[in-house]
Parts: structure tokens; sequence; C-alpha cells
């Protein structure tokens, strides 16, 4: 849940029941409470987050011991959201380098940094000497 906090922000939820459910769950444990179904159940006395929540256990529980570990799952989601920040920030980076307001040392250093991006995302390594 801390790594969740510190790469997520609220904001990016589109979902407003959603990033409520996520703000109790970061509200909890930063005060060292757990936040459990049964916990973020009792939260909540509006029925929209209620059948959410109900929704999403029962969604896990269907799936049976096939979703993974809660810890890759959540790594997953976490890297969803650092793509999409990517993602977003990728025609401004165009643009800049369309505009030729760049010299020529920055422009190398933009490309470089799209090129790590990319390469991060599909999971290659940067390439090594030798």
């Amino acid at each position: 849940m801390a790594r969740a906090r510190a790469a997520i922000r609220p904001e990016e939820l589109a979902s407003v029941s959603c990033r409520r459910i996520f703000e109790t769950c970061c509200r909890f444990d930063a005060e060292g409470v757990s936040p459990t179904f049964d916990r973020l159940i009792l939260e909540f006395d509006e029925p929209v987050l209620k059948g959410l929540l109900v929704e999403f256990d029962d969604q896990a529980v269907a799936k049976g011991g096939h979703i993974g570990s809660p810890e890759i799952l959540m790594e997953d989601l976490i890297r969803g959201f650092e793509r999409r920040r990517l993602e977003k920030g990728r025609p401004a980076q165009v643009v800049a380098l369309r505009e030729g307001n760049l010299d020529p040392a920055e422009q190398v250093e933009l490309l470089d940094r799209i090129i790590q991006e990319q390469r991060a995302r599909q999971g290659i390594s940067r390439p090594t000497d030798g």
C-alpha cells in the first residue's frame, strides 16, 4: 500500500467511487490499519460504494487462486499508471522536438529519454558494451 500511495495520485482515478475507496485505503495504511474488505465495507454507508466493494470482492473470488499475489497485482497496477503518465507526456515531447527550439544537446537528451522510456515500458534493458 505504501508503494501505491507513493506511485498513484487519487486524481488519476477517473471514477469518483474508486477514488474514494483508494483514498480511504491510503488513509487506513497511513494510520497503520490494514485496508481489508471487511474494514472497508464498514467504512462506507453509501450503497454505491458498498456495491463496488462487493463487486470487486466477487470478481476476486470468481478468479479463485488465479489472480496472482497481491504484490504482483499492485506492481502491475502501478506500472499501468506510470505507463499512462509517460504516454500523456509523449505528445509534448514530440512537439518540442518538431518545433526545433531545443539545442542539439537537448534534442539528443530528449530522444534518449524517449527511447529509455519505451525500452522500460517493453521490458528491454539498456544495451551494454561488449
